[in-house]
Parts: structure tokens; sequence; C-alpha cells
């Protein structure tokens, strides 16, 4: 226990060393920089036991020495320092740094003129940053991974041609990186170039042509690019067709994709249409009973409400809630979102008593999972307000809109356009009874709001987020 202080100076005196050596590379003052790194190998190589930690910082200095005697056109120096960084890296597990060693051997090779050396070099590295790179992507390291994979280029811009299909591949995976990280324009500028190299070598009509105009399509949606998202599907969805026939399950996913595209630009008879199509396929590869073909159905349902066919989409949000019941339970939140789906035709319907129901079930899931005061809990007391107004039960309507106000100030304040939305259907309630006082303060209140905010357009906003009814039919 006594040698335990010591050895903490001593690393402490390593790693000064090393940071000290980095700021001189910084200031470009090599010689002094590699003082400091050589008092740093030496203390590491005098300890009695090395960790891997050590052993990570060993190669890093020895690549770093190597690398300065590159700046400074001391190729022997820096192929002594490169051979050692790969010594040392032989004996760990660390593929990525194998792979930073191997680069920088292979490097200084070139810089000496021994070509088939450093091809041998760049050639061993390529398999380490695949396996590194397999093993980031599973633990979803992505910063690790573009870094590796950034690498990974660079060998195969050296010993490839410029437009082989594997650097396509390469520029396709970085794509990937940035579109996880949300770096969209970053990853189409990847993806055209990875489009752009196998429209070359293998032409158009090839499943990973067809695979990356989905990638783009993907990125296009996320940036709101409707037009763009919608062509990059289409494009995908003629080559799956024409290389894997109209019953593959990656046709059916296009179908898909290219329906939530043309949902989203309000275009629902063809949404509808590719749905239906994704729908046969997905019931054809996997079947009934499962959770994509439940989401279609849903998407399906809401259609036809939309067309005001409510009995059919009724049927469809009653066949998504079948599946989800037998896959997920009853206390599940995806089941709220097929109540909700039905319980809005039905008051389209005005069939207020399975309103009631279907209220109650959501609510009864929604407090479990996040107590009352929640928008989804006041969004069910609301759509309950509306069935009891529709039933002539005045009373218990406002008693509901009571309580979806209460948990909209608790979570908003008192000036939100979901208050303003729910005091204009009291008033209506309120009007029913000929209570015309009460009526107008509802209304007063409801228009204060709508000043306050200075939105015209609150009963809009209100109704975009789901929360609200006409009353005013019932």
């Amino acid at each position: 226990m006594e040698d335990e202080p010591a050895v903490s100076k001593f690393n402490q005196e390593i790693h000064f060393f090393y940071l000290q050596g980095q700021k001189c590379n910084t200031a470009n003052d090599y010689q002094k920089a590699q003082e400091y790194f050589v008092q740093a190998l030496d203390k590491i190589n005098s300890l009695s036991s090395v960790t891997n930690e050590m052993d990570l910082l060993k190669c890093e200095i020895l690549n770093q020495i190597a690398e300065m005697n590159v700046i400074q056109k001391e190729w022997v120096k820096a192929n002594e320092f490169a051979q050692r960084a790969c010594n040392v890296a032989e004996k760990l597990s660390q593929l990525a740094m194998i792979a930073k060693c191997l680069d920088m051997r292979g490097g200084v090779k070139l810089l000496l003129g021994d070509a088939n050396s450093a091809l041998d070099d760049f050639k061993k590295k390529l398999p380490n940053y695949t396996k590194a790179l397999e093993i980031s992507f599973v633990q979803a390291k992505f910063k690790e991974a573009l870094s590796m994979l950034k690498m990974k280029l660079q060998v195969q811009q050296r010993i490839l041609e410029e437009n082989d299909p594997a650097i396509a591949e390469t520029y396709r995976s970085i794509g990937f990186i940035y579109k996880r990280q949300r770096k969209y324009d970053d990853a189409l500028l990847m993806y055209t170039k990875s489009l752009k190299i196998n429209i070359q070598r293998i032409g158009e009509e090839h499943l990973d042509v067809a695979d990356t105009h989905y990638d783009m399509g993907e990125v296009y949606k996320k940036q709101n690019k409707l037009s763009e998202a919608l062509s990059s599907y289409r494009k995908a969805l003629t080559i799956y067709l024409t290389l894997l026939g109209d019953k593959h399950p990656k046709v059916g996913i296009s179908y898909r994709n290219v329906a939530y595209v043309l949902d989203d630009q309000c275009k629902i008879d063809e949404a509808l249409s590719m749905y239906e199509k994704s729908l046969a396929i997905q019931l054809t590869s996997v079947g009934e009973d499962h959770l994509d073909t439940a989401l279609l159905y849903t998407n399906i349902g809401r259609i036809y409400g939309l067309q005001t066919k409510f009995d059919q989409g009724i049927s469809s949000h009653q066949k998504s809630l079948n599946i989800k019941l037998k896959i997920l339970g009853d206390s599940h939140l995806d089941i709220v979102d097929s109540y909700k789906g039905m319980r809005r035709l039905y008051i389209n319907k005005r069939n207020f008593m399975q309103v009631l129901s279907l209220c109650k079930k959501s609510r009864t899931i929604l407090i479990k999972v996040y107590g009352e005061y929640h928008n989804s809990v006041a969004d069910c007391y609301v759509d309950t307000a509306v069935a009891y107004h529709g039933l002539g039960k005045y009373d218990s309507a406002i008693s509901m809109y009571e309580k979806a106000n209460r948990i909209f100030t608790h979570i908003h304040g008192e000036n939100h356009p979901y208050l303003a939305s729910t005091y204009t259907m009291m008033a209506i309630s309120y009007e029913n009874q000929h209570r015309y006082n009460d009526a107008a303060s509802m209304q007063q209140k409801a228009t204060s709001i709508r000043q306050t905010l200075q939105d015209g357009n609150a009963n809009q906003l209100f109704a975009n987020q789901g929360i609200t009814c006409d009353v005013s039919n019932y």
C-alpha cells in the first residue's frame, strides 16, 4: 500500500512529459517535443509492469515522433519509430491502434521508396479497421466509427482505383454515421459520392444503387424535403421491383416509405394505395401478428377517417388493436394510440358510448404510466367531454373540460392555446344549458388568451395537436 502514492506520482510525471511534448509539437518546436516524448518513453520503460493504458500511450508517442520526423524529412528515423510503434501495438487487442500504426509505417515506407512493403501494410490495416468498425457500430460509438471510416477511406484511396465499389461502400457507411449524428448535408454528400461511383461501375439497376437511393430518401425526409425524399424513395422502389419482384419485403418497405411522404404531402388517396400495397406484402412475408402490420393498419385506418369512411377506418384500427393486444398486452402505450384513433372516428359517427368506453381504457393506461398530469390524459378528458356533450350531459361535459384545464394549466401555465380551445368548447356546453353568462365568461377567457398570445390560429394549432373536436356539431 505504501508504494501506491509513488506509482501514482510516477504516472503523473509520464503524463506531464507527454502533455509538454504535445504542446511543443503543436507549436512546431519538434526538437523540444521529441525530448519530452523520449523522457515519457523512458519513464514508461522503467515501470516494473506496463498496463495496456501505458502501452497505448507508448504507441501514441512513438507515432507522434515518427510523424515529426516525417515533417522534418528524416525518414529513416521516422521508419524506426513507426516500426517500434507497430511492435507495441501488436501486443494489444486495440484494433484501431494497430491499424493506425500500420498506416504510419506504410506511409513512411512509401517515402523511403519501398512501395511493395507499404502496400502490404495498407492491406493489413483494412481488416483491423473492419473488425474495429463492427465493434463500434454494435456499441453505437459513432464518433469512433467515423474516425476509423475516414482512416479506412484514406487507405482505400491509396491502394484502390478512385471509383472502386469498396470506396463507394465506405462513403455510404460514412453517410450512415453522419445521418445518425443528424449531419444531414454531410450525409447526403457521402451518399452522392457513393451513388456516383456505383452507377459508373455497376450501373443503375443494382441493389447497392437502390439501397443508396433509399438512404438518401431517409435523409431528405428528416430534412422535410418531401419532394426530394419522394423522388429518392421511388427510384429505390423501381429498382427493387425490377430486381426482386413485387412480393419482396424490401419492396413492401419501399411502398410504406413512399406512403409516408405522400401522407405528409396530404396526398391521402395515393398514400392509401401505397399503404395497401405494403400491407399485402407484409401479410405474405411476416403474417398478421407483427407490429409492423399493426402500424400499417393504423395508418390505413387514419386515412379512411380523413376520407370520412369511418366504418372502414374503425375496422382497420380494430385489426391494429387486436395485433397489439396479442403481442404487447393490454397495458402498453401503443394500445392507447389505437384507442385514440378509434374514439375519434366514433365521435364522427356520434357513437358516444363507445367513445366513453375507449377514453376510460386509455386513461387507465396513461395515468398508470405518466400520472395524472400529462397532455395525453387531458386529451382523454377532452374527448370524454365531447362524448358527454353529444349525449346531452352538459354538466358532465363541463366537469371533464375542467379536469383537462387543470392539467393544461399545470403543464403550460394560464395562457396556452389548449386552454383557449377548451374554454371555447365549455362555452358551447353552457350555451346549450342556456347559461349565457357562464358561456360569455368562457368566451372571454378564450379571447383573452388568444390576444395575449397574439395568435389568431389557436384553434388550428389545437386541432393539429389532436386535442380538440368541434362540439358545436353535437
